[in-house]
């Protein structure tokens, strides 16, 4: 009452002070009399209250005057009275009627609250990074660090595991406690180090996933981790009440009278234990249940009041005192409904620490205890008979967790299971959900730690009756998954319409796998079927092959190959690298290899549709390795192969022999021919003299024939055209472009070195720029720019400077004449009568050829030079793609001779700009691209 009176008492002050008060300004302060005073108001009650009771609730008019702070003055007053920011779920439960209220939070909601700052955490992963001081540094201290081993291992970024006490353990250095430190406080603790206090040190908490054993959690606490003190602390109102249910002072019993007389009333239960009913005088309820007063009542009403009956239900509840003490996140007193149970009671305190017991939840009655919860049958069966019904001053205590028992694997709930009375390993297994089906129930294995401290590891055959082990505080128990080999089956990969794994049967052979080609894709290589075999008891590789046609035409046969289990069959498509496949057998192969026992390999190279490297066989032959390689490429020469063998000579070096191979016997079906091969044996299959792919030619344009023509090796350009029937009536021979695939290659790789020099200038003339900006150094960016962006644009061509007429007039005169290659083009375009001008023009176009008009005129028609032309570079570049220098030229002096096609040059001034001088030549070949391209588009 003094609390609520004096807090009153500063609301009203306040709000005096607020009519005194002029209008606040639009951004200035607040005044400070109105927080001062509300500060002062809830500073005293709140002491007051501290000295009456911890778990005091503040009631509504606290609240409202609570609210009307600001956050900064809310968290000022907590700070005052050294609560800091102590979340709000420590105030207790207020009346019923204040049940529905927001809970006090000081002004700040959960999600307005910024996170906590990450702090290192025992097994926890942290980086360090450790470098020198910046700044030039003595040589004497640089050299006593590079010489110190520990201190130089700690340079750079290093990651540590810390143990599970948060300590961190640097060799040569010490131990180092780092747990609960956030990173910047862990940099600061780190530097305090004297070994380490010279280095400049940073570290990062790495926010790693825990998984396997580390991420188990105990079961059961999460039931509380959301909002506990607002979800299930109170029953419903609408739940009915319980003839079980226990009358006290301050319920309310509402009685309606019915018959001779008609009307309700409400009867509340005195501090005496006593309700006064009209009529019928006083009757004592306070001990007694409501069924028994409900009978009571009934009784009197019909004995006493002759033809009247009454109805009898529960009014207002009342709220009883409990005490929650034990391992609970906020111990103490709490005002609940009446109607509360145990489960209730944990809500209200906000859940069992992650050190109390879900299983012996006490509630304790004057002293005895007189009922024990079992949250696990909760949890687990939804059976709430345990969860007991509240009385005033009874106590809920939650003792210290039991034993308990890590169960991970393959179950369905693994987390750390607390031990209740029954402790076998079935009951267990049972807690975590039971078991997977890929569980491997004749291998758990079951780690412990023995009466002499140390860990053993025993393997549980659940079927064996191992169910009944006896399990101990601190056991972890793993359920292994069934391993994933099969060993009564076989596995078929590839190119195939039905991969998987098949049932293996003795006697089992390649054709019954693959008995038509039904079960395989389209265009399957049948000639090389290969089967991963494992031998032995160590499972060695071993690598065989099968001829899948062979074997389905003669089931049974020595073709088809007999399979056993774990095999694993791949088929290959014809024309695709199988390279993948094959290498993975390889790897196999060369990790199980010894000096003893070479690498089973086998190469084959040349005319193969197919060369590389493949497994050897047992008894492998040159014909099996041909039909690894996919067979003979239409280029190899039968006539004869080459076979290299490599061993061992007499006096330990390796010696090479070369052995001819009579391929065309082979091939003939000579069984003498079919060598054995040996471990690193290479067959090279010769290719024909002179073999080579057709070359094509591109003509287009003004040719008789235009087209793709096949041509042979050393034949000319002007032996072509002869087979295109010439050249036709309107063709320019002199605006010819002839372009060649490798040169346009080699242009690719020339624009590529351009763009990176011209970055690389541009960077530097941008630092330039930014330490002494001046006009020019900003011209010359913007042009580099400019001629960055022309760059990316640009497409190379490939062209190669032609005189078709010299070419038609000299046939075979490689003086003139063309050697044709794979991927040329030539285009004839038709006569021209343009002039193109372009560069550092007013309006650069194409101009009519007129034959009186001179370089100059055809600039001065494009309205003549820009001030930024150079005037003693201007050239021409011919139709064919020739170019015509200007400087020094007397041609260029006398102004003559422009011809059709032609096209005037005017370069960018690099002399007038020093930072673009190394740039003209970047301006000249992006030109006589754009003129090739241009001639080449034009078709």
């Amino acid at each position: 009452m003094l609390c609520g009176e004096l807090l009153c008492s500063v609301s009203r002050l306040f709000a005096r002070s607020s009519m005194r008060q002029p209008p606040r300004m639009s951004g200035a302060p607040r005044f400070s009399l109105h927080r001062a005073l509300l500060l002062v108001g809830l500073t005293c009650c709140t002491l007051i209250a501290s000295h009456v009771s911890a778990q005091a609730p503040l009631d509504a008019q606290q609240l409202e005057a609570l609210q009307q702070l600001s956050p900064e003055d809310q968290a000022a007053l907590l700070d005052s009275l050294g609560q800091g920011s102590r979340p709000p779920a420590t105030l207790p439960l207020g009346p019923e009627d204040q049940s529905e209220m927001p809970r006090f939070s000081m002004g700040v909601t959960d999600e307005e609250q910024s996170p906590e700052e990450p702090r290192i955490e025992g097994r926890g992963t942290i980086v360090i990074e450790a470098r020198l001081p910046e700044g030039d540094l003595p040589e004497e201290f640089v050299e006593s660090i590079n010489s110190d081993t520990y201190r130089s291992r700690l340079l750079g970024i290093r990651a540590y595991e810390l143990t599970t006490l948060g300590v961190l353990e640097l060799a040569g250095i010490g131990n180092v406690p780092l747990g609960g430190l956030t990173a910047d406080e862990a940099a600061t603790r780190l530097a305090a180090e004297p070994l380490l206090e010279d280095l400049q040190i940073s570290v990062t908490i790495l926010p790693l996933t825990p998984i396997g054993e580390d991420a188990l959690r105990p079961f059961g606490y999460e039931l509380f981790d959301e909002r506990p003190d607002l979800f299930g602390a109170r029953p419903p109102q609408s739940t009915p009440v319980p003839g079980g249910y226990v009358l006290g002072p301050g319920d309310s019993l509402r009685v309606q009278l019915f018959g001779d007389d008609n009307y309700e009333v409400e009867l509340e239960v005195s501090p005496e234990g006593v309700i006064n009913f009209p009529k019928l005088g006083p009757q004592a309820v306070s001990g007694l249940t409501f069924s028994e007063v409900k009978s009571v009542i009934e009784k009197r009403t019909a004995e006493q009041i002759i033809g009247t009956q009454a109805a009898v239900s529960m009014g207002r509840l009342k709220n009883i005192r409990i005490f929650v003490v034990g391992d609970v996140k906020r111990p103490g007193a709490y005002d609940v409904s009446g109607l509360s149970k145990i489960t209730n009671a944990l809500y209200a305190s906000g859940g069992i620490s992650s050190v109390g017991s879900l299983r012996r939840v006490q509630l304790k009655r004057a002293g005895r205890t007189v009922s024990t919860l079992d949250l696990y049958a909760l949890l687990l069966s939804g059976d709430t008979r345990q969860d007991a019904p509240l009385r005033s001053d009874d106590v809920v205590f939650i003792p210290p967790v039991g034993p308990t028992v890590a169960v991970d694997g393959e179950v369905n709930r693994p987390a750390i299971y607390e031990l209740g009375s029954s402790r076998s390993l079935a009951e267990v297994v049972a807690l975590a959900g039971g078991l997977k089906a890929t569980a491997d129930r004749r291998r758990l294995r079951l780690e412990r730690i023995t009466e002499t401290g140390l860990r053993s590891i025993d393997t549980v055959d659940l079927k064996a009756n191992g169910g009944q082990t006896q399990l101990r505080d601190g056991d972890s128990l793993k359920v292994l998954r069934v391993l994933d080999d099969v060993d009564s089956a076989v596995t078929l990969t590839g190119h195939v319409t039905r991969a998987g794994g098949y049932e293996w049967s003795p006697g089992m052979r390649i054709s019954d796998l693959l008995p038509s080609e039904q079960f395989l894709k389209p265009k399957a290589d049948l000639a090389y079927v290969v089967v991963r075999r494992e031998v032995g008891p160590d499972r060695r590789t071993q690598v065989i092959s099968a001829d899948l046609q062979a074997a389905q035409a003669s089931p049974g046969s020595l073709a088809d190959v007999p399979l056993s289990p774990r095999d694993r069959v791949t088929v290959f498509e014809l024309g695709v690298a199988r390279s993948a496949a094959i290498d993975s057998l390889l790897e196999e192969l060369s990790a199980q290899a010894s000096v003893s026992e070479p690498v089973q390999i086998a190469r084959i190279t040349g005319a193969m549709v197919a060369p590389g490297d493949y497994p050897l066989e047992p008894g492998m032959r040159v014909s099996d390795l041909l039909r690894a390689g996919g067979g003979l490429a239409p280029s190899a020469h039968v006539a004869a192969a080459e076979l290299t063998r490599y061993r061992t000579g007499l006096n330990g070096t390796r010696e090479t022999e070369l052995i001819s191979v009579d391929l065309g016997a082979l091939l003939s079906g000579d069984a003498g021919a079919d060598r054995v091969l040996a471990p690193y044996d290479i067959l090279t299959i010769k290719q024909i003299p002179d073999w080579e792919e057709p070359l094509q030619v591109e003509l287009t344009g003004e040719v008789r024939f235009p087209g793709s023509y096949p041509v042979r090796r050393g034949e000319t350009l002007s032996a072509l055209l002869d087979r295109a029937g010439g050249l036709t009536e309107l063709a320019f021979t002199e605006g010819t472009v002839f372009t060649r695939k490798f040169l346009r290659e080699r242009e690719i790789e020339q624009l590529a070195l351009l763009r990176s020099r011209l970055e690389s200038d541009l960077s530097a003339l941008a630092v330039q720029q930014a330490q002494t900006p001046n006009s020019s150094a900003s011209e010359a960016f913007g042009i580099g720019q400019s001629l960055l962006e022309q760059i990316e644009q640009t497409e190379a061509q490939g062209r190669l400077v032609i005189d078709l007429r010299q070419v038609l007039a000299n046939p075979n005169n490689l003086d003139y004449d063309i050697v044709l290659r794979d991927g040329d083009e030539l285009v004839v375009p038709l006569q021209s009568q343009e002039v193109t001008v372009i560069g550092e023009v007013q309006y650069a176009t194409s101009h009519r050829h007129q034959s009186r008009l001179s370089r100059n005129a055809y600039i001065d028609l494009s309205g003549g030079l820009t001030l930024r032309a150079d005037k003693k570079r201007i050239y021409v570049v011919r139709a064919n793609g020739a170019v015509i220098a200007g400087k020094g030229s007397r041609w260029f002096r006398n102004e003559q001779r422009i011809q059709p096609g032609d096209t005037v040059v005017v370069p960018l001034d690099a002399d007038r700009l020093p930072q673009i001088t190394q740039w003209a030549s970047i301006t000249q070949v992006l030109y006589n691209l754009a003129i090739a391209a241009a001639a080449v588009n034009s078709f």
